[in-house]
């Protein structure tokens, strides 16, 4: 603990993201509420309830994804468990630095792919939807060599910086060795399901992420009981890789021909 506050351990963490949630959630309805006044401007009408269904069909197929994520962790903890506690704080720590590794090509997908795909399929420009697409799976295959090969060079000096112990240690080492070079998977998916929730399909994105949530723990978990931790790496290895693949028959199966149907409307009769 700091300034005189005892140290809590976990209670203190959940604690301290109990606050942080909650500063976030008084800020956000002071400039909602407060500064903007768009409460007092609200009419509860048939406008209003339709505005909130049009809200709600991008709003509950997200919701969905984001509950999937920490769902599908849950289970892949219980099967490490198994295998102690050197072996959860590894993979505890693997999953931060895996979330700091896919940061830029999320931030692609939610800040770049998802209003440009959404204000040029409005604006029938179906065009620069597929160059930025490609452009984005090509940042993210650069990505996936450039910190692939980053994290296998210092592989070892980056476990011990992240582990307690020389067990913990060892699992990270064959993390940064396998996983890093596949986030390319992750890249191109989150760039085609925001292109899905961009042209307003959230329930076809809400079934790609199942199906990308639902690879990782199958390949996870058949690794970890047919091999052990190392199986559980390279189970999420190949999780990534077939993320891939999934990527490629969502674009051809349903994007691909949506834009090409987009685009006969913008072509003059």
């Amino acid at each position: 603990g700091w300034f005189g506050v005892p140290a809590l351990g976990v209670m203190g963490a959940s604690l301290a993201t109990f606050l942080s949630n909650l500063g976030m959630l008084s800020v956000s309805f002071y400039l909602v509420a407060v500064r903007r006044g768009y409460f007092t401007q609200l009419s509860l009408g048939a406008r209003f309830h339709h505005n909130c269904r049009r809200v709600a069909r991008i709003a509950v197929p997200s919701f969905g994804e984001r509950f999937l994520e920490p769902v599908a962790h849950f289970f892949i903890i219980l099967i490490v468990a198994r295998f102690g506690d050197a072996a959860i704080a590894a993979f505890g720590v693997c999953l931060r630095i895996y979330s700091l590794l896919c940061a830029p090509l999320y931030a692609f997908g939610i800040a770049a792919i998802l209003p440009l795909t959404g204000q040029n399929w409005g604006a029938l420009k179906i065009d620069r939807i597929r160059q930025a697409m490609f452009s984005v799976f090509k940042i993210c295959a650069w990505w996936s060599i450039i910190i692939g090969v980053g994290c296998a060079i210092f592989a070892e000096p980056l476990a011990n910086f992240f582990a307690g112990t020389a067990e913990a240690s060892a699992h990270i080492v064959f993390f940064f060795q396998i996983v890093p070079f596949s986030v390319v998977g992750y890249g191109m998916l989150q760039a085609l399901i925001s292109g899905l929730y961009g042209v307003g399909n959230a329930g076809q994105a809400l079934g790609t992420r199942s199906a990308q949530i639902l690879l990782f723990v199958l390949c996870a978990t058949m690794g970890a009981m047919l091999v052990g931790t190392k199986g559980l790496y390279i189970g999420w290895m190949l999780s990534n890789v077939s993320g891939v693949l999934l990527a490629w028959a969502l674009w051809a199966r349903w994007l691909s021909p949506a834009l090409a149907a987009r685009r006969a409307l913008a072509s003059p009769a």
